[in-house]
């Protein structure tokens, strides 16, 4: 595999682009610091609208949705690079590549089609049909659901289609290096993957809506520290399937109810004991509510949907490295990802489901390990081609002098 980093405007631009994000969330970071519940508080006050409650509600099932096509497509450029010069020796396996294009289509369907079929009748704590979240019916999510499927799907279909016909067909394939992007953004995506788990186990941060419970959800009776009754909010009574022994069982099972608030930094808990509570729950079958905190199974710091949007970057800022033909198209997709992070961002702090500081550090995080993981990656690759180099070269002399001798 042909191996060379192109410095060019585009690069510049890109990198540019990234370091300005980083310093207006750093400073966006501190600020929000000081007044996390004076921002989720004001940001609160928006979230009955019903055009307001689909955005956040289909922004939420894309951040679960999105990252799994990304990682199919890396995916499939490897194999594709793995496979190129053997399909050009043997035109036989190039249906190979149509064949994983039809197995990952299957998969991701799989993936997303089942979810969908079910969304009606959900549970998420609040009785069948119920958004414990958002603290509506299930019927946006469904909506959303169908969107994701066509909208993700086509994309999907057509990014892999199109890449088996236009670019794994060209000779120059290996050398625009989109294998090399490829490793980049699986990379990219374990590594944040690993600190957002790490740091959400650890510091079990409770939501919006569970700090401000009564607030939102109802008046709660008490009886011997069990919740034995509970007054509804007008917003609640307005949804028709709401369970109330449902609601009384998630609280009384610490799943959903009143938390005491935590700033970023501060654990529901004991830092290294919430790890331990989840190996417990992991390697002992004992459900996290049992052993944990009030608030602390929504694990709320960081975000992990504005990290999946920010993974979407991964891809976008790797190929800039690529030898791309139209770097207007790139750049066009790249400041369109930027309004997107906004707008996921900007969503789960209105739906009282993270605060700014999860969300912001969540981008701070995103960038610092993009260019953490191109370096790496860079390096590595760059070593090994050298050292390919440098063998070939030695194999050449052996040759040369074997020749001589004979």
């Amino acid at each position: 595999m042909n191996f060379k980093i192109r410095k060019t405007e585009d690069n510049y631009w890109y990198k540019l682009s990234m370091t300005i994000l980083l310093l207006i969330c750093m400073i966006i970071f501190v600020i929000s610091s000081f007044f996390d519940e004076k921002i989720a508080e004001v940001y609160s006050r928006i979230t009955n609208n019903q055009f307001v409650k689909f955005w956040i509600v289909i922004n939420d099932e894309f951040g679960d949705a999105q990252f799994l096509p990304l990682v199919f497509f890396a995916i499939y450029i490897l194999i594709e690079s793995l496979l190129f010069n053997k399909v050009k020796e043997n035109r036989n396996l190039n249906n190979i590549g149509w064949i994983i294009i039809v197995i990952l289509i299957v998969v991701w369907g799989t993936n997303r089609i089942i979810p969908t079929v079910n969304a009606l009748n959900d549970d998420s704590g609040f009785g069948s049909g119920i958004d414990a979240e958002y603290l509506i019916t299930n019927d946006f999510k469904f909506i959303s659901r169908i969107i994701i499927c066509f909208v993700e799907g086509t994309f999907l279909i057509w990014l892999l289609v199109y890449t088996k016909l236009k670019l794994v067909s060209k000779d120059n394939f290996l050398k625009t290096n989109y294998w090399v992007s490829a490793i980049k953004t699986l990379a990219f995506i374990f590594f944040m993957y690993l600190i957002v788990i790490f740091l959400k186990i650890s510091m079990g941060r409770p939501y919006y809506l569970n700090t401000n419970f009564e607030e939102f959800v109802g008046k709660i009776t008490w009886t011997n520290g069990i919740a034995t009754d509970i007054t509804l909010t007008d917003e609640m009574l307005l949804l028709d399937n709401v369970d109330k022994q449902a609601i009384l069982n998630s609280i009384n099972n610490n799943i959903w109810g009143p938390a005491e608030y935590k700033e970023w930094y501060q654990p529901n808990g004991s830092f290294w004991g919430n790890i331990g509570i989840m190996l417990k729950s992991i390697f002992k079958g004992i459900p996290i509510e049992e052993i944990s905190n009030p608030g602390y199974s929504n694990i709320d710091f960081p975000s992990g949907h504005t990290t999946t949007t920010f993974m979407l970057f991964g891809y976008g800022y790797f190929l800039q490295n690529s030898k791309l033909k139209n770097s207007k198209i790139t750049k066009f997709l790249f400041s369109f990802l930027i309004i997107y992070l906004l707008s996921m961002m900007n969503s789960l702090v209105v739906a009282r489901t993270h605060w700014m500081t999860d969300v912001v550090f969540s981008t701070i995080n995103g960038v610092f390990w993009l260019f953490i993981t191109g370096l790496v990656i860079d390096y590595i690759v760059k070593k090994k081609e050298h050292k390919k180099v440098i063998i070939n070269k030695r194999n050449n002399r052996l040759i040369k002098d074997k020749n001589k001798t004979n």
